[in-house]
């Protein structure tokens, strides 16, 4: 039965067009969704974004949410450098999980509901007492070719 579900899910046809000017980094494929891990060529910044992946039209899945971007805002780790799949084997799961680190915060794994969009830290590097008193910020750098670098201070 799970090899069935699989096979059924891989043939099923959807794009993978990353948003404007990004590219696609990593991906997460589960049972009803489609995870991708993106970065923006104009300022470096990672998202992830998660689609459904049974929506039938492009105008459809803007219209009823079948296409979001995760708020990442309200974490901790405001100032994270990059983002990775953590542990995500499961097809049939109802979340995804990844981690969100910087050069001063180590990683921290925040887990995501596909259906309500919760978010929530389910565990974290512990950070030492040196670590506490840093600020942290992203700044963006030009480039020799005008583009526009994130760097974290």
């Amino acid at each position: 039965e799970y090899e069935s579900d699989i096979r059924e899910s891989l043939s099923s046809q959807f794009s993978v067009v990353p948003q404007n000017d990004s590219f696609i980094e990593d991906m997460d494929l589960f049972r009803d969704y489609l995870v991708l891990y993106q970065r923006s060529m104009k300022n470096g910044l990672q998202n992830v974004t998660v689609r459904q992946r049974h929506c039938s039209e492009t105008s459809q899945r803007e219209a009823n949410g079948c296409h979001k971007v995760i708020d990442l805002s309200e974490t901790e780790t405001f100032c994270w450098s990059r983002i990775s799949p953590v542990g995500n084997i499961y097809f049939n799961a109802d979340s995804l999980r990844f981690e969100l680190e910087s050069p001063v915060i180590p990683g921290h794994v925040y887990e995501c509901d596909f259906e309500t969009g919760e978010l929530k830290k389910t565990s974290e590097q512990q950070m030492d007492e040196m670590n506490m008193t840093f600020e942290r910020e992203i700044v963006f750098v030009e480039s020799m070719d005008g583009t526009k670098v994130p760097l974290s201070l």
